[in-house]
């Protein structure tokens, strides 16, 4: 992952960094069907890895480029970090506009 920020830093297409694709929708929903007694574990190692550690090594690679990082895509930003990095509902659209796989087919 460090490479790769290294890599790709001076890109002019990077906006901004994003921690994971749709991780934080995965745990919040428990898409895998995690065993409620197991999933306060499943949440603590999600925030070990993306806020801890991604989060942590890329701000130290990038620094001086101000560029964001969220640590899931979608996520609801600051609302998402208030809820300890896994909010309720990441895809909520009161909060930005949620990734919709059907987007190429909407605009055609």
């Amino acid at each position: 992952m460090i490479y790769q920020v290294k890599r790709l830093q001076s890109h002019p297409s990077i906006a901004l960094w994003s921690g994971n694709n749709e991780n934080e929708a995965a745990v919040a929903e428990n898409w895998y069907s995690v065993p409620a007694e197991k999933i306060s574990r499943v949440k603590d190692n999600y925030r070990k890895l993306y806020v801890d550690t991604v989060m942590d090594a890329v701000k130290q690679v990038d620094q001086g480029n101000n560029r964001p990082f969220i640590t899931s895509s979608p996520t609801n930003g600051l609302e998402s970090i208030r809820e300890n990095y896994i909010a309720t509902n990441p895809q909520d659209p009161l909060y930005g506009k949620s990734i919709k796989t059907s987007f190429l087919y909407e605009i055609l």
